[in-house]
């Protein structure tokens, strides 16, 4: 009522609110100031600079939002207002289009109000400067200024993923798939003439096109898309961008950046779990130091008369260091002439390992193998002793009961 509002200056400050959730307001003009006479009209410039429609009749400020919401627009202040400021953030958060509020007051209330606002779910550039930008909507940015942050921040990424710095790739990740989904969708409004849909889906679409093959995991990118926005047409739309940029990403690069990261850290998750745990274990628990070893000078007689005297049907050729030099087998002696050297004889194919062979590499190894035993050398060549192949398809074994009693919860 005029009666009590023209005694309150604050009451102007009830315009741009009501004006941007009901889409009309109707205010009496404010009086009562302490300071003196102060007219409002930075902040009817302001407002009518993001598309309010004014008029002032009888003690009252009528404005009008045409189609229920203010286009957006770009307004400088000629001397800085900290009301008008306030007014026109409260009023520019709705907007359809982008806005732009120049020459703003910096007084903390202001910074605060933004915060508040930001806080609600607004977003707003520029908290604390001269120059506020509300963002993320259609127009706020340019196409030059999308490719220039999008570049730069690829720039930053790379330089510190370069140089080790700590932290991950996932927000990254968010950032430059959202610039360059609108980036793309400001492209493809200017080759269209603007019949697209709304740059929101583009950035949204880009965002998870971006993170899920980064991070392997296409339905968490999805769902947080849902979560945040419960919204599923935009969810459909994520959709169908995760599943497309899977497929790229998986015929091009694999299954994520993140399985990079792990493998350069001896750990590839790319056979799954139990491949991973038999990855990690080495043979240096089951290497047994036992062996038949034949000097390499012996001929085929003599290297026979060890090998029936041990009771073995392979054994292993050592020079006088003891350097692994090949293997023997038994079947192949039998029929050769006592006075040909044995090393002669040796299996062309025989097969050796390391004390840090991993398991899954035996296992993969062992496919071929044909004999008893498998020799087991050190970093110069010299033989340290031998894996029995009932060993490794025992330890596992082992290790497969392990996952299992941890998935299930007996351990």
């Amino acid at each position: 009522p005029y009666d009590i509002v023209r005694k309150m200056r604050a009451s102007i400050l009830v315009l741009g609110p009501i004006l941007a959730r009901a889409g009309q307001a109707r205010v009496s003009l404010p009086g009562g100031c302490a300071i003196g006479n102060r007219p409002i009209d930075l902040h009817l410039k302001a407002l009518e600079a993001i598309g309010a429609e004014l008029e002032m009749s009888a003690g009252y400020v009528t404005a009008t939002a045409p189609g229920g919401r203010l286009s957006g627009g770009r307004y400088r202040f000629p001397v800085v207002s900290v009301g008008a400021t306030e007014n026109v953030v409260m009023a520019a958060v709705t907007a359809k289009g982008a806005s732009w509020i120049e020459n703003a007051a910096r007084e903390p209330e202001i910074v605060d109000l933004c915060r508040c606002l930001v806080a609600m779910g607004a977003r707003i550039d520029g908290i604390g400067s001269e120059t506020l930008r509300f963002a993320f909507i259609d127009g706020a940015y340019g196409d030059l200024e999308l490719l220039v942050v999008l570049l730069l921040k690829v720039a930053a990424t790379a330089l510190c993923l370069g140089m080790g710095f700590s932290g991950g790739v996932f927000s990254p990740a968010l950032v430059i798939g959202s610039l360059f989904g609108a980036f793309f969708g400001t492209v493809m409004a200017a080759l269209t003439g603007g019949a697209t849909s709304a740059l929101v889906v583009y950035a949204v679409c880009g965002m998870v096109a971006v993170t899920a093959p980064v991070i392997g995991a296409p339905l968490t990118t999805v769902v947080i898309v849902l979560e945040l926005t419960g919204s599923y047409p935009l969810t459909i739309a994520a959709l169908a961008s995760v599943a497309l940029a899977n497929l790229v990403a998986s015929r091009l690069f694999g299954r994520s950046f993140f399985d990079y990261q792990l493998r350069a850290r001896g750990l590839d998750l790319s056979g799954g779990r139990s491949r991973a745990l038999l990855a990690s274990r080495s043979i240096a628990d089951i290497v047994t130091p036992r062996f038949t070893a034949v000097p390499v000078d012996r001929t085929v007689a003599q290297a026979r008369t060890i090998m029936q005297g041990a009771g073995v049907a392979d054994a292993s050729l050592l020079d006088d260091a003891g350097h692994y030099m090949g293997t023997l087998r038994l079947q192949d002696l039998l029929g050769a002439p006592d006075t040909e050297p044995a090393v002669r004889l040796q299996d062309p194919r025989h097969l050796i390992m390391t004390s840090d062979t991993r398991l899954w590499d035996a296992m993969q190894a062992l496919r071929d193998f044909v004999g008893e035993r498998v020799p087991v050398v050190d970093g110069n060549g010299r033989l340290v002793g031998t894996v029995v192949e009932s060993d490794l398809i025992r330890a596992y074994l082992d290790l497969m009961g392990e996952m299992r009693e941890e998935e299930h919860g007996t351990r």
